[in-house]
């Protein structure tokens, strides 16, 4: 019994190190890109919505459409079809 235990909490420690991990990479990616809008559109500075009582410019959306691109995974351009032309 005790060593089912040890096994589940080694297993949920592992969990929980790579959850970190995988969320530090997010975190890290999408403040890159933060950082690469910002620089880009000429703002001087970049702070949460949870932060901010007004303001009449939020880029929340700009930001969330760069990262979907950014993260967006690279594909293959298809293949070219090619066109066969039938003689008479």
């Amino acid at each position: 019994h005790l060593e089912n235990i040890a096994i589940t909490h080694n297993l949920k420690e592992k969990s929980d190190k790579d959850y970190s991990e995988k969320l530090k990479n997010i975190e890290t990616s999408i403040s890159n890109v933060i950082a690469q809008e910002a620089k880009t559109k000429g703002y001087d500075l970049v702070i949460t919505k949870s932060n901010v009582l007004y303001t009449n410019k939020d880029i929340t959306s700009d930001i969330i459409n760069a990262v979907a691109i950014a993260e967006k995974p690279k594909q293959k351009a298809p293949a070219k079809r090619q066109t066969v032309k039938k003689r008479r």
